[in-house]
């Protein structure tokens, strides 16, 4: 299961890709106008505006691309940020026990009921110990 930005990463790659060949065709279209046009006015017309379309779905292209694979190496910063807007996006993480998506502010996962952070929790004094360890590190009593 894909979580928000990873959606939001592969659709600016899709739009960015149909950006370029759009303006890829653009251009060989006004190419053509351009060579067949024979000083007519309406075909000079016709070619600028599609060397228009053609530099615009470059440039939108290539920056929608460009964007999408510059999300992951930005995502730490945006972290640090603390933005509500992203929180739905950015507070996403899996449960360690069973790889269900989950808020990071989950204490146990809803779908296989386990501490969602990986710890145990020490019987005797409730201190949270990673979930390999055998004696709690606060009080010393076997876990």
């Amino acid at each position: 299961m894909l979580n928000k930005i990873q959606k939001g990463k592969r659709a600016l790659i899709a739009f960015g890709i149909v950006a370029i060949i759009l303006g890829a065709l653009s251009a060989v279209g006004a190419v053509f106008c351009t060579i067949y046009s024979n000083a007519r006015w309406w075909m000079i017309a016709i070619s600028a505006v599609l060397y228009l379309i053609a530099i615009l779905g470059l440039i939108v292209g290539i920056t929608f691309v460009w964007t999408a694979s510059a999300m992951k190496a930005t995502l730490g910063n945006l972290k640090e940020l603390n933005i509500p807007l992203l929180n739905g996006t950015l507070n996403v993480t899996k449960c360690p026990n069973c790889g269900t998506e989950i808020d990071k502010n989950d204490k146990f996962c809803p779908k296989c009921g386990k501490n969602a952070n990986g710890l145990k929790t020490c019987p005797n004094c409730n201190a949270e110990n990673k979930q390999d360890a055998k004696i709690c590190t606060q009080c010393g009593k076997e876990l």
